[in-house]
C-alpha cells in the first residue's frame, strides 16, 4: 500500500487516494502522478540594465559632456580675456595716433622773435639820445630819444626837467630824414633834417603853425 499523499498538478490540492479527478478544480489526475513538488517562489528578476547601443551612446555623451564642461568654461574665459586685450590695444593705438596727429597737425609753430630789420644800403641809423639847441646859442632845449627799425624811426622830445614836449615818427633815405610830429599842445608839424658826415650832428628844420625854426641835434652830448 502506497501511503504517499498525492496532490493535484493543476491547483496543488490534496487528492483522495485513488481519485481520478481533483475535487477542487476537476483536473484529471494521471494514474502515474506523484507528489507535487512544493512550490519554491521564484526570485523576481532583477531589473535588467539597458545595454542597448542607444542607451550606451547617451550615457557616454553625458559623461563626455560633464567631463568637457570645465574645459569649455575655461575656453570661453580665455577667449573673453583675449578679446578684452585686443580692444585695449586698439584703443591705446588710436589714442597714440590721435596724440601723434595733434602733435604734427595742430601744433602751432613757435613764433620766432622778429629780428631787427636791416638798414637799407643808403640809410643811416639815428637811434640814440640827442640834445636839441637853437643854432649858435649853445643851450640845450630838449632831449630827443630816437628808436629806429630799418628805415623807419620814431621818438619823443623831452624837456630838460623831464616834461614831454611831443612825439614824432618818420623815415630816412641816405642821410636825409623826414618826420611828422605833434607837440604837447596838440600842434601838428613836419620836420626835415640832414645828418652830417661825422654822424653826431643833425641839422633840422621844423615847421609848425606856419613858423619854421632851425635846430641842431647833438647825438650823445650837450652842445659845445
Amino acid at each position: 500500500m502506497n501511503d504517499t499523499q498525492r496532490y493535484c498538478e493543476q491547483c496543488g490540492a490534496a487528492l483522495a487516494p485513488g481519485a481520478a479527478f481533483c475535487e477542487q478544480c476537476g483536473h484529471r489526475v494521471p494514474q502515474t502522478a506523484g507528489v507535487a513538488p512544493s512550490r519554491v517562489p521564484e526570485p523576481e528578476p532583477a531589473a535588467a540594465q539597458d545595454t542597448s547601443p542607444v542607451s550606451t551612446s547617451a550615457t557616454t555623451r553625458e559623461k563626455e559632456r560633464r567631463s568637457g564642461a570645465p574645459w569649455l568654461i575655461l575656453g570661453i574665459v580665455a577667449l573673453s580675456l583675449a578679446a578684452a586685450v585686443v580692444v585695449l590695444v586698439s584703443v591705446r593705438d588710436q589714442s597714440v595716433g590721435l596724440e601723434g596727429m595733434d602733435s604734427t597737425t595742430d601744433r602751432t609753430p613757435a613764433v620766432q622773435p622778429t629780428a631787427q630789420a636791416p638798414l637799407p644800403v643808403d640809410a643811416v641809423d639815428l637811434s640814440g639820445l640827442w640834445y636839441a639847441e637853437l643854432p649858435g646859442t649853445g643851450v640845450a632845449l630838449a632831449q630827443v630819444i630816437i628808436k629806429q627799425e630799418g628805415d623807419r624811426f620814431q621818438g619823443t622830445s623831452i624837456t630838460l626837467d623831464g616834461g614831454i614836449q611831443g612825439s614824432f615818427s618818420g623815415s630816412i633815405r641816405g642821410r636825409t630824414a623826414r618826420w611828422q610830429f605833434i607837440d604837447s599842445f596838440g600842434n601838428v608839424g613836419t620836420g626835415v633834417g640832414t645828418l652830417r658826415p661825422d654822424g653826431r650832428h643833425l641839422d633840422a628844420q621844423v615847421t609848425a603853425g606856419g613858423i619854421t625854426e632851425l635846430h641842431v641835434l647833438h647825438r650823445g652830448h650837450l652842445p659845445e
